[in-house]
Order: C-alpha cells, then sequence, then structure tokens
C-alpha cells in the first residue's frame, strides 16, 4: 500500500515539473530555470529506470498472484466435481443395498410365512389323526361295553 501511494506522488511530481519544464519553454525562460528542471532530469537519469523496474516487478507479481487464484480455482473446481461424483457414487451403493435388503426382507418374510404354514398343516392332520385314532379307540369302547352289557 505504501509503495503504491509513493509511487502515485511520484508520478504527480514528474508530471508537475514536465508541465512546468514546458511551460519555462514556451515562455523562453527555460535556461533561467535551470535550476528548478535540474533536479527533474537527475531523477529521470537515475531513478526512472528504477522506478519503471519497480512498476514492472510489480505488475508482474499481481500477475503471478492472479495465475496462483486462477489455478487454486480450477483445482478447486476440480476437487468439487470429484467430491460430488463420490457422493453421487455413494448413493447409489446406499441405493442398491437398501433395495437388495428390501428385497431379501420380503423373501424371508414369504419364507417364514410358508414355514409357519407347512407346520399348521402338519400339525393339523396329527391332530386329525390322533382324533380319528381317539375316535376309533371310542367306538372300540363302546362296542366291548355294548357286547358285554348284553
Amino acid at each position: 500500500m505504501c509503495l503504491s501511494v509513493l509511487v502515485a506522488d511520484l508520478l504527480v511530481l514528474l508530471k508537475a515539473i514536465y508541465g512546468t519544464i514546458k511551460t519555462f519553454k514556451r515562455a523562453g525562460t527555460y535556461r533561467a530555470n535551470y535550476k528548478f528542471s535540474h533536479p527533474f532530469f537527475i531523477l529521470r537519469a537515475f531513478a526512472w529506470k528504477k522506478f519503471l523496474n519497480i512498476l514492472d516487478q510489480r505488475k508482474e507479481r499481481i500477475a503471478a498472484e492472479f495465475n496462483k487464484i486462477e489455478s487454486a480455482k480450477a483445482q478447486l473446481e476440480k476437487l468439487k466435481q470429484e467430491y460430488e461424483g463420490k457422493l453421487a457414487r455413494i448413493e447409489e451403493e446406499a441405493r442398491q443395498k437398501i433395495q437388495e435388503a428390501e428385497t431379501r426382507a420380503d423373501q424371508l418374510s414369504r419364507e417364514i410365512k410358508d414355514e409357519a404354514r407347512n407346520q399348521a398343516k402338519a400339525l393339523l392332520e396329527r391332530n386329525k389323526e390322533d382324533i380319528q385314532i381317539e375316535l376309533s379307540q371310542a367306538r372300540q369302547q363302546l362296542k366291548t361295553i355294548s357286547s358285554t352289557s348284553l
């Protein structure tokens, strides 16, 4: 910040000196005001190149910083796209796993229901057989009771 203020002040000073020299040249008092213009020429001869060098270096630093910023932006965008891609893949995998789990749960549910139905049928058949056996035993007892009582 201080360098830019210094450069701006120096430019204003140089423009003022240059304008004053032009005015003196037009008025014909150039030689009379040699003492006034002498520092300008010394400044121009020795400091002007350094001043332009400083400005060029600053311009190059600023350009380099802008290039770094653009490169960082591009890298950040690339990382963002990679992140979004990975996130999409993870979400898709999660959906697939949930779907597989639901399918497996439905299959297990059907298997459990079928097994329960089969067990219930088997139990019903055994109970029917037991009832038939008890019924035939009861008939047998009734026949023996009725044949003995006669």
